[in-house]
């Protein structure tokens, strides 16, 4: 009764927590694919994890027994160490060596960055593995602290350089986590990682994110995502000489059957925990046993190479496109003589406004999230390396760097000689602008990810553990916090809504702050008491940060690709528009009487800031758009995860 045709045939039904096993097909060699264990105690429980335990276990006691599993990411629900000290006990009874791909979940809310997920697995973001002949290239297609998909140019570089090594004969397995191929684009340079394998003998294609059985393919080349492990779904692949075989193991809908006389013992115990609605009848799933397909080991030699959709048309040519070979994810900011971009590479940039020509780079250790703080002759900014950098604006060499604990993912602000940035160590630090000595520190909760503003007397700053802080600039003295955000807690001093992804803007002579919460709510705080004078809540903002310019704020309910502008003195609304696109993290920019902000997709509209007009609209090259632009009284500069500046004269 081990086979696969006898099970399929007979219907049978089985607990998730039962035993029995099957062997699919004997191959040359076997391996596992599984996708999002999201281990997460957030409810005071492991439930996920004890789920995941038991097909854990399951998968070890497989015959053949698999080589190898590979996991095609979420590991985890929101990247605690926590959550990944809770994987590592149940993977204790995993004895199949186990390979993780990082997913969004891993990495959006991860306190250490992307540096949570190899801390918390013990393994690399991305790696090439040989078994039997057949090479595995685990990559990373995370985007730092957002659910999109991106595979990096450095990535790209290194398994040019891989595959080059292994040759075009070898079979090739591609696992990461965003899906490619279909037709919603989640990584949105899919086309020059397909384009750069195409070559190579390709043979199968692993994701996950979907959270759905399916199959589809690319370039005639098998995909296949699972469900959840969790959710009681992987795939064991059978590799033959000329073939290889998938067969889906998922859950049929749950039944109620009589106590087997050899398990009632373990009932009566209550060995089987949730999985037990009555003390006399257990609940049971059905197992089911699917052959995906066979498929073959060698790639085909005529196939039609997938292309992205329509990427759209532009309205109009840009001035210049300076390309800078890394994904830019924050804001650009225009000063009197230069344009300085920060890339996730790890480089502060600048340009010449008028050419895009590369004046100078100056080179960190790990990605810049953060914007720069341009004060004076100096750039202050944070990298992912853990340091914060003072940066010469006339040569690109440092001036000093301050070491944390954590990686600087938040942008600097400066006063009183102070520069005040947020750390993922969990504090805020003020430090002396001319020689980086540190000069207080402010603890927090939890993670900093966004840029602190200030009045030139105190800062303001919020972080995820909800509270919005107020900080005396000259002795980091705590003015004022208020704890903002609706409750929802997904570990201690973590909520999902929190003033956290926004940064916060400043109506200095109204004496109010502005900042959004991700429950949807745009919050306006008197500066000096903390107190709510009106809040706008439309369920749909908090990624968006607002801008203020002579008594207007302006704003985006993400979600629903709407933007708008408000009286900052009571919050009525003066304008609404839609812009049919999703945005995110972009936010506005003041242009010459314009406001201008990016969507995900690329497209770049402008409004007029008093009417709301749409005055144009611009579409960039593909690349997810997060970023935020700058403007002068002639251009608009943008550049998205593509790693391309580009120059679009206002009109």
């Amino acid at each position: 009764m081990n086979s696969l045709s006898s099970r399929l045939c007979l219907g049978l039904f089985v607990s998730v927590a039962a035993s029995f096993l099957v062997s699919p097909v004997a191959g040359q060699f076997r391996f596992v694919h599984t996708s999002d264990t999201h281990v997460n105690p957030q409810k005071g429980d492991d439930v996920n994890a004890a789920r995941n335990e038991r097909l854990f276990k399951e998968i070890s006691a497989l015959d053949p027994r698999p080589m190898l599993a590979i996991n095609t990411g979420d590991v985890v629900e929101v990247g605690s160490q926590l959550e990944y000290d809770l994987l590592q006990e149940r993977l204790k009874s995993m004895t199949v060596p186990y390979y993780h791909t990082p997913g969004n979940h891993d990495v959006r809310w991860n306190p250490l960055g992307k540096e949570g997920f190899v801390k918390g697995t013990g393994q690399p973001l991305y790696q090439h593995i040989e078994h039997g002949g057949v090479h595995f290239f685990l990559l990373d297609s995370t985007v730092l602290l957002e659910h999109w998909g991106h595979i990096s140019q450095q990535q790209l570089d290194w398994l040019k350089i891989e595959l080059e090594k292994v040759g075009t004969e070898a079979p090739v397995v591609i696992a990461f986590h965003h899906w490619v191929g279909r037709e919603k684009v989640q990584v949105d340079n899919e086309q020059d990682l397909i384009e750069l394998v195409d070559p190579y003998n390709v043979v199968l294609w692993l994701q996950g994110h979907g959270h759905s059985d399916i199959q589809w393919d690319i370039n005639g080349v098998p995909a296949i995502m699972q469900k959840g492990l969790y959710q009681g779904s992987y795939s064991v692949i059978d590799i033959e000489k000329d073939k290889l075989i998938i067969t889906r193991r998922s859950l049929g809908k749950p039944k109620q059957t009589p106590v087997p006389p050899s398990t009632s013992a373990a009932v009566a115990s209550g060995q089987q925990g949730e999985l037990i609605r009555d003390k006399s009848v257990p609940v049971v799933d059905e197992v089911v046993w699917t052959k995906v397909g066979e498929f073959p080991m060698k790639r085909k030699e005529t196939r039609v190479l997938y292309r992205q959709g329509d990427l759209g048309a532009t309205s109009f040519s840009g001035a210049w496109k300076s390309p800078l070979s890394a994904a830019v994810q924050s804001r650009l900011v225009r000063t009197a003589d230069a344009l300085y971009v920060t890339t996730m590479a790890g480089e502060l940039v600048k340009l010449e406004p008028s050419s895009g020509a590369i004046q100078w780079r100056f080179k960190t250790g790990d990605s810049i999230f953060s914007a720069p703080h341009i004060q004076g002759d100096v750039a202050y900014i944070g990298s992912a390396d853990h340091h914060v950098y003072a940066v010469k604006l006339n040569d690109g060499t440092m001036m000093w760097k301050f070491k944390t604990d954590g990686a600087v993912l938040a942008g600097a602000s400066v006063a009183k000689n102070t520069v005040c940035i947020g750390s993922a160590d969990t504090t805020i630090y003020g430090l002396n602008a001319q020689t980086g000595e540190l000069k207080w520190r402010v603890q927090g909760g939890n993670l900093f990810q966004s840029k602190a503003a200030t009045d030139g007397e105190r800062f303001f700053i919020g972080g995820w553990d909800n509270y919005f802080r107020c900080i005396d600039a000259e002795t980091g003295t705590e003015v004022w916090k208020k704890y903002l955000g609706r409750e929802q807690r997904m570990l201690p001093n973590f909520s999902a809504f929190a003033p956290a992804i926004t940064s916060p803007a400043l109506a200095v002579e109204e004496k109010l702050v502005f900042v959004c919460t991700n429950d949807g709510i745009l919050h306006a705080l008197d500066t000096q008491s903390g107190e709510e004078k009106w809040q706008i809540d439309r369920k749909k903002m908090g990624y968006s940060s607002p801008l203020y310019h002579d008594g207007v704020v302006y704003g985006c309910l993400s979600d629903e690709s709407k933007v708008f502008a408000a009286d900052a003195a009571t919050g009525a609304i003066k304008w609404e528009h839609e812009t049919g696109h999703v945005v995110y993290d972009s936010s506005f920019c003041w242009a010459n009487g314009q406001v201008v902000i990016g969507c995900v997709d690329g497209t770049v509209q402008s409004y007029d800031a008093a009417t709301g007009e749409r005055k144009w609209e611009y579409k960039l090259d593909h690349g997810h758009l997060l970023a935020t632009g700058a403007a002068d009284e002639t251009h608009f500069y943008i550049a998205s995860l593509l790693g391309r500046v580009t120059a679009i004269p206002l009109k």
